[in-house]
């Protein structure tokens, strides 16, 4: 299989098995809408048909059948960003997940415990994305809690939660979980040389993930978010497997580092504990 990221040409180029059945224009369509990213929320048509390497009539056409549909918005500067109906997808697929099920009070009643904002998630390729979020209004937690929500996606491994997902995954996996974004500090050059330092890096991560693994919980300080540390256990089901971790997000100005390892981990894992029972994991068993 030959894949390239993003499709270049407009084409994704795919098995021959698969030529048959595959509608280029709705890749096209939805490679549009994986353009849009939290750093860069609102694109021109030129800046599209650059990063997909179409042309910008087609490309234009593509974007005008989006709108029409609710799934771009044109604003400003006749530049666009994702409509409201972009998300739908999304939270249907986390809402059909064992962990969108799962009753918002366990998030709440470990926020409520530990007085800061709690998190659950579950990874998706590199990413970290949230399943449900109680944001705490708590002093010194307002700047933490305003930065993301129920379907944001995070680099798994710039998060506690993500560590502790990565930390369980099968080396083939981890491998994939660990790759860096094309561009990206730690990735490929265009001549496909290995960057030495992002190397290094990795190489660092893997060590730390494997005591994460032992220990059975993570602790990011400072690593996505300046003033917070965040703590994150992994969520079991009744097969053993790994399938999820929660999150607590500490604001700097409330925990001690002391205050973060001997308060919130034991809370973290606790509550990891209770949720997984009731996904049916049984510890002893």
């Amino acid at each position: 299989m030959t894949t390239m990221s993003p499709i270049r040409g407009g084409v994704l180029h795919l098995p021959t098995s698969h030529e048959g059945r595959y509608s280029q224009s709705l890749e096209r369509g939805l490679a549009i809408l994986r353009t849009f990213t939290p750093e860069r929320p609102w694109l021109g048509i030129a800046e599209i048909a650059q990063a997909l390497e179409m042309s910008r009539p087609t490309t234009h056409r593509y974007a005008s059948t989006l709108v029409a549909l609710n799934y771009l918005e044109q604003g400003p500067m006749r530049k666009y960003r994702l409509g409201m109906r972009a998300a739908d997808p999304g939270r249907s697929a986390i809402g059909s997940t064992v962990l969108g099920k799962l009753s918002h009070e366990h998030v709440s009643e470990l926020r409520d415990r530990s007085a800061c904002t709690a998190s659950v998630g579950l990874l998706d390729g590199s990413d970290l994305v949230y399943v449900d979020r109680a944001r705490s209004s708590v002093g010194g937690q307002l700047e933490v809690a305003a930065r993301l929500g129920r379907g944001s996606r995070l680099p798994a491994a710039e998060t506690a939660m993500g560590r502790v997902l990565l930390a369980h995954l099968p080396d083939e996996e981890l491998a994939v979980g660990l790759e860096a974004p094309a561009g990206s500090e730690g990735g490929a050059d265009l001549g496909g040389r290995e960057d030495p330092e992002g190397q290094d890096e990795r190489m660092k991560l893997r060590a730390e993930l494997e005591g994460i693994r032992e220990q059975g919980w993570a602790l990011a300080d400072q690593v996505h978010v300046q003033g917070q540390r965040c703590v994150a256990a992994p969520l079991r089901a009744r097969s053993k497997e790994v399938i999820g971790a929660v999150e607590v997000a500490a604001a700097n100005s409330a925990f001690r580092r002391s205050q973060v390892l001997e308060q919130l981990v034991p809370m973290v894992v606790a509550a990891a504990r209770e949720i997984s029972e009731d996904l049916g994991y049984k510890p002893n068993s």
